[in-house]
């Protein structure tokens, strides 16, 4: 069991989301109390709070530097904010018309940012101007099962993943819209995807309380599943180190996994609903999680294998010294 180092347990007035750690040393978190606020990754303090997220944040995304923040929100307006300015104003919005937004994704070089949409589509959006650059079939769905509700791009690029309502998970083309693979495994929402910082590896996280391990290069079915919780697996985020990652559920638990050894290594409690979004520090040395009870926690990864070092050590003296003769 791995313990919670920060915690603040009223971050929201009402369930939260979505979390995302950038580079600026910032965690920022989405709600459905309409607020997108900024914390102090070090201390937890709030230093910022953004409004006027109409009927509540369902993603929240940084770019590579940390000083741009995008959000979506219910409304279906994305909206673009500046967590370093003393003004709590967005930068630029966009109005993407009815069911046009739901998750997000930022390019690698910043200048477009993905959305997904329920009735089917991807559509990419320019920062800068805030016009839509392209918009392409991102399902293979039809009707309500055509959602597209979690989407990344590749960490070149090159490729977008998106899963699906009905558990379908695809890979595309991100210059073209056109299908590059197709993955099995899901028949429930999936409801985060993660990419492997080398690109190799693809997660998702499914209602089936599952996560599926796909190898990109190998489409169909995936090289590992993991019974990773006892209710709907909500989110997934690959760590830095391009082993581990961790997983969050409606059963109010955060896992972490360890993907060589196919086994989970730490289990975290502390949330009194379920955890919807999980998101490593840029050193991936520490782990945060946002919950429908309006709590954020953020737990020590490098105190934790330090700990367990030092038991292992301890544990191995005690060996040697029993065995020595007397």
């Amino acid at each position: 069991m791995m313990a919670v180092a920060k915690h603040v347990a009223e971050a929201h007035e009402d369930g939260i989301w979505t979390c995302a750690w950038t580079k600026q040393g910032h965690i920022v978190t989405g709600s459905v109390d309409e607020c997108c606020s900024v914390w102090d990754a070090n201390t937890l303090e709030q230093k910022k709070t953004f409004k006027k997220n109409l009927l509540g944040v369902v993603s929240v995304v940084s770019n590579s530097d940390g000083k741009t923040i995008a959000t979506s929100s219910i409304d279906s307006v994305l909206r673009f904010w500046n967590p370093l300015s003393e003004s709590s104003e967005p930068v630029g919005f966009i109005d993407a018309g009815p069911v046009e937004a739901w998750t997000l994704s930022f390019h690698p070089d910043d200048k477009t940012v993905i959305s997904g949409t329920q009735k089917g589509t991807v559509n990419v959006w320019d920062v800068e101007s805030c016009q839509k650059t392209q918009s392409f079939k991102g399902s293979s769905g039809e009707g309500v099962d055509a959602f597209v509700m979690s989407v990344a791009y590749s960490p070149d690029g090159a490729q977008i993943a998106t899963g699906g309502l009905n558990g379908a998970i695809n890979v595309w083309d991100a210059k073209s819209g056109d299908k590059a693979a197709e993955f099995e495994g899901h028949e429930l929402p999936v409801r985060s995807i993660s990419w492997s910082p080398d690109g190799q590896v693809l997660l998702s996280a499914c209602d089936d309380s599952t996560v599926q391990a796909y190898d990109v290069a190998r489409p169909g079915k995936p090289f590992e599943t993991f019974y990773a919780h006892r209710s709907w697996a909500l989110g997934v985020a690959f760590s830095p180190d391009n082993r581990h990652f961790a997983t969050c559920s409606s059963d109010r638990t955060v896992k972490i996994w360890d993907l060589n050894m196919k086994t989970c290594v730490a289990e975290m409690m502390g949330h009194q609903d379920q955890v919807w979004e999980v998101a490593y520090s840029p050193d991936g040395g520490e782990l945060c999680s946002c919950a429908d009870d309006g709590a954020v926690q953020v737990y020590s990864i490098a105190a934790a294998q330090a700990a367990a070092a030092e038991a292992e050590k301890k544990d191995a003296g005690e060996k040697e010294a029993a065995a020595a003769p007397a």
